[in-house]
């Protein structure tokens, strides 16, 4: 067992949200900022979910 980080990667772009998914038990996407912000996922506003 271990963390994994991928650093300044866009999800989209550098990795795919599904590639991710597929291979890890647990996903954490941070997004730098300096207030509140959407990310943009699908069901990021689903319960569960930080």
């Amino acid at each position: 067992m271990g963390i994994h980080f991928e650093l300044n990667c866009e999800v989209g772009k550098d990795v795919s949200l599904d590639s991710l998914l597929e291979q890890y038990d647990a996903v954490f996407v941070g997004v730098g900022t300096y207030r509140s912000m959407k990310a943009g996922l699908p069901n990021e506003d689903a319960p569960g979910r930080l």
